[in-house]
This record gives C-alpha cells, sequence and structure tokens, in this order.
C-alpha cells in the first residue's frame, strides 16, 4: 500500500528543535515528541500540534529535567521516565495529571499487569495502577525485586514487556518476571543494557 511522508518542522507548527524522543501513539494516532529542553509537542493525525511546556517552565524542578523514556498505556495515556520522577500524561489534552518525584533519576516506565514500574538509579519501583491510589507519593511505591541484587541500591536502565512478560536489568544482567517466578535471562559481565524494545 502507498506510504505517505510527512516531514515535521517549526515551519510546519512544531515548537522546538533537538529532539530526545519520539513515540507513537497508534491507539489515539497522535505522535509525541519530547525535545532535548524537556518541551513537549502532541501532533494528531491532521498536523495539529499541542505544546506542553509545563516541565520547561516549572521552577520546582530543579536539576535534571530530562525525558528518559515514555511509555503509551492506552489512547489518552503516557508515562514518561524523566530525570526527577514519573508524569503521567493526557495526550488528548496535553495535561499532566500527576508528578511523582523519586529522588533518583528514573531510565524507563512500564505499565503492566495492574502496576507501573520504574527503573531508577536506585532500583525499580512498583505501585498499584488503580485510580484510588495516590501515585505522586513516592513513599507508596515498592522496591521491586529487591532479592535479585546483592546491593540494596542498584542502577536499573530498562524495563519493558514481551509476550506479557516482564524484562528488567538489575546492573549487568537481564531478567524475566511472568508475574510468578523470576528468571535470570542474560548475564553480561562489566557491561549493561542501555534499552530493551519489544517492537
Amino acid at each position: 500500500f502507498p506510504v505517505t511522508i510527512l516531514f515535521l518542522s517549526k515551519v510546519e507548527g512544531l515548537s522546538d528543535a533537538g529532539v530526545q524522543l519520539i513515540k507513537y501513539n497508534k491507539f489515539s494516532k497522535v505522535l509525541l515528541i519530547a525535545y532535548s529542553n524537556s518541551n513537549i509537542d502532541l501532533v494528531d493525525d491532521k498536523g495539529n500540534v499541542i505544546n506542553v511546556r509545563d516541565i520547561v517552565d516549572n521552577i520546582n524542578i530543579i536539576g535534571d529535567k530530562n525525558i528518559y523514556d515514555v511509555c503509551i498505556a492506552d489512547a489518552a495515556t503516557a508515562y514518561l521516565a524523566c530525570g526527577f520522577g514519573v508524569l503521567k500524561l493526557n495526550m488528548l489534552r496535553g495535561e499532566f495529571e500527576y508528578t511523582t518525584f523519586t529522588n533518583s533519576k528514573v531510565n524507563s516506565v512500564y505499565l503492566w499487569n495492574s502496576g507501573i514500574f520504574a527503573a531508577t538509579e536506585k532500583g525499580i519501583f512498583r505501585v498499584s495502577d488503580d485510580d484510588s491510589v495516590n501515585h505522586a507519593d513516592f513513599r507508596l511505591w515498592q522496591l521491586f525485586g529487591k532479592n535479585l541484587c546483592r546491593d540494596s541500591v542498584f542502577n536499573s536502565r530498562s524495563i519493558s514487556v514481551f509476550k506479557n512478560v516482564l524484562y528488567f536489568d538489575v546492573k549487568d544482567t537481564l531478567f524475566s518476571f511472568d508475574g510468578q517466578r523470576y528468571k535470570k535471562e542474560l548475564f553480561v559481565p562489566g557491561n549493561y543494557f542501555s534499552f530493551l524494545n519489544p517492537d
């Protein structure tokens, strides 16, 4: 079938330059563009652009404002892994619903099995995705997989799901979790996993 290539720039309505990452929401056909300065554009299939500058303009966020990962949950919802925490973004309205300050860099985020998982510099944390939970309170997030590493604090860089199995790294080891059991999948001594992509 024919493919149409559409070039987007500030001339076509984008608000910035210097793209950090892009994610496509196949449910709502909205493209999320995150820039290196943490500015965000949401572009729909008609070329309409919603600019979201909340992270850039928030003077209460000190330090690392970078967006390191985005997890698309449904037609409206995306979770952002940032240098200061996790944010829930409504992609249809261009509004953040909450911010969780984690006191450490969040490298990756994923929604799986009724839980929100955040891979951080201090381990992997999980919280229920139930709407009754105050997700903005990081004290409610629990350390996940804490017995997989001898160190009480470990850097996890990536987390993803493939065939309904959770995959994540703990230092130089790749693990999987099927909801019942942990399994060591790969060990690369002296190295690390920069990202995991189920696609």
